[in-house]
């Protein structure tokens, strides 16, 4: 289960401001700070049969590293969203440009994606190229995952941009992830996240998520 909560940043000044703040340095693991470019292919079918169902299936290059992963079941309140996900590394160069369902046929959703696809193919649907800059915080009572996003998304013609802060809880309690996450939030004016990044990118091709 992936526990996270989801800001967009307004002034893009604000992305120095978070990872400088003091707050944030006093429990910062100075070792975890890095940028990586990330590269995410999102897939479906033609009709569209893993969103008609809230499954998001994506292909990302993280730096050297291709991750395949499935999100599904997700329920947001506020900035906070919780979804099942599963991810996997892919090595073989044929599944990471031409991805199957055969990716996960050894999980629990194996079964279901057979199902839902059917004989269809998977075909991208969003991509998306941006910079995640992220550090690991252990506040005694959690540690968390702070991520800010910047880049963009684009989808058939159409492309708008990212600059958003995701705050996931990797261990502990999930209360003092939101009131750590909540007073940087407050501190910095950030807007809690209505949409995930691929819901956004279905908007620009005219589809609800």
């Amino acid at each position: 289960m992936e526990i996270e909560l989801k800001y967009s940043i307004e002034d893009p000044a604000d992305v120095d401001r978070l990872f400088n703040d003091p707050d944030v340095e006093e429990v910062r693991d100075e070792n975890s700070v890095e940028s990586i470019p990330m590269e995410a292919v999102y897939y479906d079918t033609p009709s569209f049969a893993l969103s008609n169902k809230r499954i998001a299936f994506r292909v990302r290059k993280e730096g050297e590293r291709c991750i395949g992963t499935l999100k599904w079941d997700g329920t947001r309140q506020n900035a906070l969203y919780r979804r099942h996900e599963i991810n996997l590394t892919i090595s073989d160069p044929e599944q990471q440009q031409h991805p199957t369902i055969g990716l996960f046929e050894q999980c629990d959703m194996g079964d279901r994606l057979k199902e839902f696809v059917g004989s269809e193919e998977l075909v991208p649907v969003v991509e998306m190229n941006f910079v995640r800059r992220k550090a690991r915080l252990d506040t005694g009572k959690c540690i968390v995952e702070m991520s800010i996003d910047k880049g963009d998304i684009n989808a058939g013609t159409q492309m708008t941009t990212i600059l958003e802060a995701e705050f996931e809880l990797l261990n502990g309690d999930e209360e003092a992830m939101e009131a750590f996450a909540e007073t940087l939030a407050d501190r910095y004016g950030l807007v809690p996240g209505e949409k995930s990044k691929y819901a956004r990118g279905l908007e620009l091709i005219g589809r609800q998520s």
